[in-house]
């Protein structure tokens, strides 16, 4: 089978996967907190541990994960939480329309970041491509009228922007690195074994605080259940895609998630449908194309 048809079969699959993220995201944020979703999905991480630990183990009974695996993936998954929390934060003060398309330019942080650590090519048309997916998501989001004053919390919010945008494009070009002495499910084993960890220090902080910890009523743990699938089927898809092909051009092309999200937050969800939204579906779309023609450079 041709290594193209493999890897973009693996690409489509992580959008569609993502692209549900969202959705199911969504709905599960109208029914519990920010804090409370994201401490069940760390919750959920587990069966996707053991199952990858089941599986690494049939292909090698011997094998073991390494220190520089853990303490690799240890790295990552402490970013992704931080990048996370910069997200929620930025979310919380500010438009979402703002702050989803902001920190979708983390494409961009990838693609210079992989020209500075891996030596990959800076691609002209994988840079407008990134632009126009940004630019896109802003429109697709929501309102792209956003009233920002020259104030502390103005400030605040670009530093949260920024960092989550940085240090979501961190992580796709050091999980690239990480490639070279890891395989993809042994990246994904350590990964969701730091987030089972999480877990457990999310529940001693809503015990601290008194909190409930976990979303357990029926109808919102369905929800995040199956955000936790989506987002974990989509990362194992996504880290076998960076395995066949530059971080620079993986990284930007499953960055067009949200249009899946958005057009399925239409059929599913019954949200309007206008003029700036078709103008950003339009844009993701271009951007898209022209990321998708680099992917051999």
């Amino acid at each position: 089978m041709p290594t193209s048809f493999v890897l973009n079969a693996l690409v489509i699959f992580c959008i569609i996967c993502w692209g549900a993220w969202g959705i199911f995201d969504k709905v599960a944020l109208e029914r519990a907190s920010s804090s409370r979703v994201l401490a069940t999905i760390a919750l959920l991480s587990t069966p996707f541990m053991i199952g990858t630990l089941i599986y690494l183990k049939a292909i090698n009974p011997l094998w073991m994960p390494t220190q520089a695996i853990m303490l690799f993936t240890l790295g990552t998954s402490l970013s992704v939480l931080f990048a996370m929390l910069f997200y929620l934060k930025a979310m919380s003060v500010s438009e979402a329309s703002l702050v989803l398309g902001a920190t979708s330019a983390y494409t961009l942080f990838t693609q210079f970041g992989s020209w500075i650590v891996l030596q990959e090519p800076l691609v002209s048309e994988r840079i407008l491509g990134s632009i126009l997916i940004t630019l896109g998501v802003v429109l697709i989001s929501g309102s792209a009228k956003f009233n920002l004053k020259a104030d502390r919390a103005t400030l605040l919010l670009l530093l949260y922007m920024l960092l989550a945008s940085f240090l979501w494009g961190a992580v796709g070009v050091a999980e690239k690195k990480a490639l070279t002495f890891a395989s993809p499910m042994e990246l994904f084993f350590g990964k969701a074994l730091w987030e089972s960890l999480f877990a457990i220090g999310f529940y001693a902080y809503f015990k601290a605080k008194n909190k409930p910890s976990f979303v357990l009523e029926k109808s919102g743990f369905g929800w995040v259940a199956g955000s936790a699938f989506c987002l974990q089927a989509g990362s194992i898809a996504y880290l076998l895609a960076l395995s066949m092909a530059t971080a620079s051009y993986v990284v930007t092309i499953c960055g067009c998630y949200p249009l899946l999200m958005y057009l399925l937050a239409v059929l599913i969800l019954k949200e309007s449908f206008n003029i700036q939204r078709l103008s950003g579906i339009a844009l993701v779309t271009i951007g898209g194309i022209l990321t998708q023609y680099t992917q051999a450079l």
